[in-house]
């Protein structure tokens, strides 16, 4: 079946295959929790786009690794690199002190050369003041992280929100304007429960499937 390509009902399968709606609602929800169908309510169900990545948003998570693991290649492309002193949001957010610099940067995560993620990390600039942007491209930020700086990331807080690109951002991930998202900020810390990192991630839709599993108690 083809992409989006919509799926007989129940009780079409229940009389293709010959077996009851039982067998096939929880073929069905086996399928929809491995992302290879998605139900959009009022309208039926279809076959999701193949290869999609998928993000458990009980566990933690990396591009890096999580690119891997599907077989492709992970790359970045650093857009922008800068040290400026913290607005007043990041400030707050990151519980910085009053004109304390930080590390910005931005970069286009992509798999198989295909753009995935744009990230915009902050990094606290008294905890990486030696950090270049040379760095960043010749390794993976968490392995920076412990490798160059001895910084072990123990929590990871991270908040998730619906919105659409501006044209600017979908340009960047090569999608329709005003195309829908999924906008994740991230909040790394360390062993002192100091803030080590925040992330504002924008992933494509059309490529990533996000899941949760909640075990219900007896």
């Amino acid at each position: 079946m083809e992409f989006f390509e919509k799926i007989p009902s129940e009780r079409q399968l229940c009389d293709m295959y010959e077996v009851s709606r039982t067998t096939v609602r929880q073929a069905l929800s086996e399928l929809e929790l491995n992302g290879y169908i998605i139900k959009i309510q009022g309208k039926g169900t279809f076959v999701a786009k193949p290869n999609n990545s998928k993000q458990d948003l009980s566990s933690y998570y990396s591009f890096t690794d999580q690119t891997i693991a599907m077989g492709k290649k992970p790359t970045s492309e650093i857009l922008d690199y800068s040290i400026e002193i913290a607005k007043k949001y990041v400030q707050e957010n990151m519980n910085l002190e009053n004109n304390a610099k930080v590390i910005k940067f931005k970069r286009l995560r992509l798999a198989d050369g295909v753009p995935m993620l744009l990230e915009t990390t902050y990094l606290p600039y008294s905890k990486f003041s030696t950090l270049t942007r040379e760095n960043l491209v010749k390794k993976p930020l968490y392995d920076i992280f412990e490798q160059d700086f001895h910084k072990k990331i123990f929590k990871v807080v991270e908040q998730y929100s619906a919105i659409n690109l501006t044209q600017k951002q979908a340009d960047t991930l090569k999608v329709s304007h005003n195309t829908a998202c999924l906008s994740v900020t991230r909040y790394s810390y360390d062993a002192k429960g100091a803030i080590i990192e925040m992330t504002h991630t924008l992933a494509r839709s059309d490529q990533f499937i996000y899941q949760t599993q909640i075990t219900i108690p007896n």
